[in-house]
């Protein structure tokens, strides 16, 4: 099953869903796209803050996690968002394979940080907005 993206404006930011199964070894190509994806609607949409919120069920290698973060960090620098808040809701062990992206968006001048919950994510996201 692959995975499927939903993006929804709402006030003062971006929403987007992913549902769907991470596949080893398709994981990364398949985010290549999402993130593709994401960073056009951000750009048409004039957004600067972005809500993530992960459903995803499945393995992925820390390698996938890896080169994921490093197309989304890419995308998202091409557009206007700069303030990322990620709802990520498989577990503490899905929670921390993700934090890989903090550390890379932070070395390429995005705010991103990874939640264990929606309201907490959001809470974060539209502080000082």
């Amino acid at each position: 099953m692959p995975i499927e993206l939903s993006i929804e404006m709402r006030d003062g930011y971006l929403r987007f869903d992913l549902t769907g199964k991470r596949m080893v070894g398709e994981f990364a190509a398949e985010m290549l796209k999402i993130w593709t994806r994401i960073a056009k609607e951000c750009e048409a949409s004039g957004a600067t803050r972005m809500l993530g919120v992960s459903h995803l069920t499945g393995p992925a290698r820390l390698a996938d996690v890896y080169e994921s973060a490093a197309a989304g960090c890419a995308m998202l620098m091409s557009s206007r968002c700069r303030r990322v808040a990620f709802a990520i809701l498989g577990g503490e062990d899905v929670l921390e394979q993700n934090r890989l992206g903090e550390s890379m968006a932070a070395l390429r001048g995005l705010d991103v940080r990874m939640f264990s919950s929606e309201p907490a994510a959001l809470e974060w996201l539209l502080k000082d907005a």
